[in-house]
């Protein structure tokens, strides 16, 4: 059961397997915290645990066909979370899944939502997603001003630019499906 009725998933996420690979000391990816932790805050958004259907690879059982199991499941999802990175961009499954939801989508590209990992050239970025702001995971270091990635390895509490921008992400893909459940454009 899910919470924007007529799809078979909430939200697709949408990453590449190298951007979750944990760090030497974590327990857990990257990816898998970030997604662990919106879940928690969407369905407290959305007042409902057990009506929000994520969806993401690893849920495939071993002796799945990868590619009919994923495009499918990408059609079929109400909303769509990219995990933008260089992992990403490199990954012809990353780019595949982003094609297969766009083309179900039409038009509606406000049921996408880009989460950067890592700082990603606008000119680098597939349309229509070079003309958005995304919700940016990454601060430019004040000493070098080179770009981090937020809760790396792992989130602590003191990181509350993380939580803040988790918590962002977490309200406006709450309103997002509160729209499409309601059926207005």
């Amino acid at each position: 059961m899910t919470y924007a009725p007529g799809w078979q998933h909430d939200v697709f996420v949408s990453y590449a397997r190298v951007d979750d690979d944990p760090l030497p000391g974590a327990t857990e990816g990257w990816v898998c915290l970030l997604v662990e932790s919106l879940r928690t805050l969407l369905a407290q958004q959305l007042g409902r645990a057990e009506r929000l259907a994520m969806w993401r690879d690893v849920q495939l059982p071993g002796h799945a066909q990868l590619t009919p199991e994923i495009l499918g499941a990408v059609r079929s999802s109400a909303t769509l979370l990219i995990i933008l990175s260089e992992g990403y961009l490199a990954s012809q499954w990353c780019l595949d899944e982003y094609r297969a939801f766009v083309t179900q989508a039409g038009d509606d590209t406000r049921r996408v939502f880009v989460v950067e990992r890592t700082p990603i050239e606008r000119a680098r970025k597939p349309p229509p997603l070079d003309d958005r702001t995304g919700y940016p995971f990454w601060i430019r270091d004040r000493a070098s001003a080179q770009p981090r990635t937020l809760g790396v390895p792992m989130p602590t509490p003191a990181e509350t630019e993380y939580y803040l921008r988790l918590n962002r992400l977490a309200l406006e893909l709450a309103g997002e499906l509160r729209r499409i459940k309601a059926g207005t454009n």
